[in-house]
Order: structure tokens, then sequence, then C-alpha cells
């Protein structure tokens, strides 16, 4: 080991490797090493930049990808939302005409209508009906049906109201007291 380290401390060792396989051998030396190390770091850390860079690159066209789909289905909803409040207005102008237009059969009826809450408070009435009872609109949407209700107690008008309300409508027959008392 002394010999060869003798030898490459001379060169010897370069002549004789030389001549006998026809091939130079080169001997690192620590600055070429350094040199090495140096540039393999920097070409390490340049493909480190470009993978980052190319990363970075996939990341941004994934996003902007998701941000056209967000975008199309955020559209797809204004539109689905535009359709439907134009549908819902149609529909409540056309339901305001048709409350307007029973409203107007109602009012010009010869006959007394009223309309009464489940518990029988009176809601509405038309001007025959107040005709009829000698009460004023306001002074009957004060009352309830127990107040102007003549063939029935309190307890069968409020059990009738009760089975309407479960079937959606009874047909019956009943008188009501006036304001003067007449029935």
């Amino acid at each position: 080991n002394q010999g060869i380290a003798k030898l490459k401390k001379e060169g010897e060792i370069q002549e004789i490797f030389d001549r006998w396989s026809g091939q130079s051998i080169v001997f690192l030396t620590k600055e070429k090493l350094d040199r090495f190390y140096i540039t393999a770091g920097v070409i390490l850390i340049f493909l480190a930049i470009i993978i980052v860079f190319v990363w970075i690159y996939s990341l941004r066209r994934q996003i902007k990808s998701k941000t056209a789909d967000l975008q199309n289905a955020h559209n797809s909803l204004e539109q689905k939302v535009e359709e439907r409040t134009l549908s819902l207005k149609q529909e409540i102008a056309k339901r305001n005409q048709e409350e307007v237009r029973y409203r107007k059969i109602i009012q010009s009826s010869i006959d007394g209508f009223w309309v009464v809450d489940s518990q029988g408070k009176i809601l509405d009435v038309n001007d025959a009906y107040c005709r009829l009872t000698g009460y004023s609109r306001e002074e009957l949407l004060n009352m309830s049906v127990t107040d102007v209700e003549n063939m029935e107690s309190p307890e069968e008008t409020n059990q009738r109201i009760k089975n309407i309300t479960k079937k959606g409508s009874d047909r019956f027959e009943t008188s009501h007291c006036t304001k003067a008392g007449d029935v």
C-alpha cells in the first residue's frame, strides 16, 4: 500500500497504467471532486426547480379546469333559479287574478258569505252578509262564528268546524242572529 501511495504521489502509476492498458486513468483530486459535487448539486437543484414548475403548471391547469366546471354548474343553477322564479311569478299572477275574480263574484253575490279560520274567527265577509246581519265589516272581522250562531251551542259549532277542517267540507243548515237580535 505504501508503494502504490508513493507511485501515485510521483505520478509513475499513471505511466504504468497508460502503457499497460493503453488508456489513461484519471485520479480525482479534491478540487475536481468539489467541482463534481457542486455541478451535481446545481444540476439536482435545477431539476428540482423544473419539477416544481411542472407541478405548479399542472396544478394551475387543474384549478382552471375545476373553476370552469364550477362556473358552468353555477351558470346552470342560475338559469334554473331564473326559470323557476319566472314560473313562480307567473303562477302568483295567475292566482292573484283568480282571487280578484272570485272576490268580485263573492262580493257581488246576493247571498251572504264569510270565511273563518280553524278556531271560528271571522276572517272575511261580503257586503251581502253585512246587510243581512246588520253588522259592519269591521265589527264582523272582530267576531267569531259562535257570536252570530243561533241554532248551535258554541261547543257544537266548534265541533262542526273541526269536522269541516278534517273532511274538507260539510253540508248543513243554520241561522244567525242579526245585530238587532233578529234571527
